[in-house]
């Protein structure tokens, strides 16, 4: 059901109009980040509920995201894509808009920390 919704631009939960950049509704982007912000307080994993060792993801859940990430950066690699947004960037790893802004932060970090 959640498929349909999506292509749609639908809440993938109640069906009202997804919030922009979201795949949900304001409401649920909104329930969603207090839950999240309430396991990450308890110590919990925000995805599954687990112990989080301090940090925001269980180690479990930890590496089936970054497995994830690498497949999504393999993907769009792959696919002549950006790795960040995934949009076209004729042959790089990333478009000029991901490349420019990297690059600023790069020089933004090194000039606060020298």
């Amino acid at each position: 059901m959640a498929a349909p919704r999506k292509s749609t631009r639908r809440c993938t939960k109640c069906d009202r109009p997804a919030a922009p950049g979201h795949r949900q509704c304001r409401a649920h982007v909104a329930y969603f980040r207090e839950y999240r912000r309430k396991r990450r307080e308890a110590g919990r994993c925000i995805q599954c509920g687990a112990g989080a060792r301090g940090y925001q993801l269980c180690t479990a859940c930890a590496e089936r995201s970054s497995e994830l990430m690498r497949e999504r950066y393999r993907e769009r690699r792959d696919a002549g894509r950006c790795v960040i947004c995934g949009a076209a960037s004729h042959g790089e790893s990333l478009c000029r808009p991901c490349a420019t802004h990297k690059a600023r932060s790069r020089r933004r970090l090194r000039a606060e920390s020298g």
